[in-house]
């Protein structure tokens, strides 16, 4: 288990959904842009040994089973749009923080354009197009 070594532990829902909801949404989306860029990264980088795209959607999906959250994914139009639809239900908050570090992780450290489809208390669903260079790694 890398968890320890990357720094992460088990927080219960309530817990999280109860933090979040005190919080306002200024403080989430800087919140998560700090955490996007060190803890986010420095995970990856233990966990993976790598940051790209392949190693950041396997340790998200991985993230989102092991908190019981269910996760989707989808591809279409011969394997270049990826969506995955994550029901959380969570609250409008963690969707926000969520979508925060997507958004800075894709667009700032991948490179990659991601569209936001719903954001809810209940449901994030989101896409991107990936091509074949995607895979190679931003850091290592």
């Amino acid at each position: 288990m890398f968890e320890p070594r990357a720094g992460t532990m088990p927080l219960a829902k309530p817990v999280v959904a109860e933090l979040l909801a005190i919080m306002s949404k200024e403080q989430i989306t800087n919140f998560a842009k700090n955490i996007a860029k060190t803890a986010v990264q420095d995970i990856l980088l233990v966990m993976k040994g790598k940051i790209d795209l392949d190693s950041f959607l396997s340790w998200f999906e991985t993230l989102m089973k092991k908190a019981f959250i269910e996760i989707n994914h989808t591809v279409e139009n011969n394997d270049s749009t990826h969506r995955y639809t994550v029901k959380h239900n969570l609250g409008e908050n963690w969707a926000l923080l969520i979508k925060s570090l997507l958004q800075i992780i894709f667009n700032d450290v991948l490179g990659i354009s991601i569209d936001i489809i719903n954001l809810s208390n209940t449901i994030l669903v989101f896409q991107f197009e990936k091509n074949g260079e995607q895979g190679t790694p931003i850091i290592h």
